[in-house]
């Protein structure tokens, strides 16, 4: 039996949102769950309904809410890493969610545990850039070394996604085994949703987007274990996008 630990950390101004996500995994059976808020009230409305949540102590003011582009954001995107790094040898396996994501079914699917022996890393596939919003850590020395990287590596002008591409660009991460989930599975924003939530999107991923629509039409793969409300700004719009697509179970 696999033991991992479901990870969130997010900030006052999208509990519902976090609450829609924990939600979505106590309803595909994945109850091993931390969120971690610095809001005491939200840590003890969590607690309350059952899911085990912790206040984020930080060292700085933190906003109820961030945009994309602030550099508050910045700043905080880069505690999960810090966050699982201390608690990955407590469990074989920490996967990192952004709470703009629902779970639809277990997602250890075969595919998965077929490269269970040999990945460090799992990551949501973003037209072929690694997701930092959805990541499958393994315990191993070399995912526990990548983590610490992350963390330690941390700049306050760029936020962790771009650091990551920008990091693998230059081949400064350290050696670990990457791989990316199929997007059939664990779904990209860009290929979820209607085009009047989406950011303007590049013509090659309208294309990809295309290709996506037409496979899912002609093949009806089976359902996908995870949908993640990202290629879009605001929260507000996250919230609509969700509902719309009947993923909103609060």
């Amino acid at each position: 039996m696999v033991n991992i630990l479901c990870l969130s950390v997010f900030t006052e101004g999208i509990k519902d949102l976090a609450l829609n996500h924990l939600t979505s995994l106590r309803r595909a059976g994945l109850t091993t769950t931390l969120s971690l808020c610095p809001s005491q009230s939200v840590v003890d409305e969590l607690n309350a309904l059952g899911f085990r949540a912790e206040k984020l102590e930080t060292q700085h003011n933190i906003a109820k809410e961030f945009s994309f582009t602030d550099i508050d954001f910045n700043t905080f995107s880069y505690v999960r890493y810090k966050v699982a790094a201390g608690l990955l040898r407590e469990y074989d396996y920490i996967w990192y969610m952004d709470v703009d994501t629902v779970i639809l079914s277990n997602p250890l699917r075969q595919s998965i545990k077929e490269k269970f022996e040999k990945a460090d890393i799992f990551f949501q596939d973003d037209f072929g850039v690694p997701c930092t919003g959805c990541m499958l850590v393994k315990n191993t020395p070399r995912a526990l070394e990548f983590l610490n990287y992350m963390w330690e590596s941390r700049r306050s002008e760029t936020n962790d996604q771009m650091h990551l591409q920008n990091m693998t660009i230059d081949r400064k991460l350290p050696d670990v085994a990457i791989f990316l989930l199929s997007i059939y599975e664990f779904v990209p924003g860009w290929a979820a949703f209607h085009d009047s939530f989406l950011v303007k999107l590049s013509g090659p991923m309208q294309d990809a987007r295309k290709v996506f629509l037409n496979h899912v039409q002609e093949s009806r793969p089976q359902p996908p274990a995870f949908v993640h409300a990202n290629f879009m700004v605001g929260s507000d719009t996250k919230r609509a996008a969700l509902k719309a697509r009947g993923l909103w179970f609060i």
